[in-house]
């Protein structure tokens, strides 16, 4: 692989490459049995959280400019510092860091606090560092409050019929919170007219600058 093209590969990955991940595993805590209030509440974000800032430029989605610039460097920087500890990282050797760990190890490093920074108007917690299996960090974050609520399903969760073997909607894949609620479209097992049914990715949705590609038209602001 051209080494230019892996920096700048390091680069992007950290902050965006499992973001679609995280989306998941938001919703999946509506479901989740937990009866401990682990969250941080909007409200004790101050003293619970350090808050970086908007990772994202003001304005980017309307960049006329074509540098294609998306994140705030600053806020990006200070980002890499907090969950490594260390300032040495830049856009030359990113793809060096390596070191898996976890938010308890964010919170040891910077005052029992833990690390958020805001993305599209929703504050994200930095919960794991790790790497992909060509050696590139990833940072998973977890959205830290949601009030999106969703059925997993349009029905029963396992209806058997002629298709129902392929397509049982109590599957992730093919469900009705992934395909409608989180906005990745496709085919998801309607129970109620025992038919696959296809959801086409929505551009109004609010995960669609996760899930839309910046090459389809009227879309403004796409991360992928």
């Amino acid at each position: 692989m051209n080494i230019k093209t892996r920096k700048l590969k390091g680069y992007i990955a950290l902050s965006i490459l499992l973001i679609l991940c995280l989306i998941m595993a938001s919703a999946m805590t509506f479901y989740a049995p937990n009866n401990d209030a682990e969250a941080i509440a909007v409200e004790n974000m101050d003293s619970q959280a350090a808050d970086l800032g908007n990772l994202l430029l003001d304005g980017y989605e309307n960049d006329t400019t074509g540098t294609g610039k998306v994140f705030n460097g600053d806020v990006f920087w200070k980002l890499v510092e907090k969950v490594t500890d260390s300032t040495s990282y830049n856009k030359n050797n990113i793809d060096t860091l390596t070191a898996v760990k976890t938010s308890a190890d964010f919170r040891s490093k910077n005052g029992n606090k833990d690390i958020v920074v805001t993305i599209d108007g929703k504050q994200w917690i930095a919960t794991y560092l790790s790497t992909n299996t060509s050696g590139d960090p990833i940072l998973t974050f977890w959205l830290a409050n949601n009030e999106t609520t969703s059925t997993w399903s349009t029905g029963e969760n396992n209806y058997k019929n002629s298709w129902g073997n392929q397509y049982t909607s109590n599957l992730y894949g093919t469900s009705f919170i992934r395909a409608v609620t989180l906005n990745n479209g496709g085919d998801y097992a309607d129970t109620d007219s025992h038919m696959t049914t296809n959801s086409p990715k929505s551009l109004t949705s609010p995960w669609a600058i996760y899930t839309v590609p910046n090459t389809t038209s009227g879309m403004k602001g796409s991360l992928t």
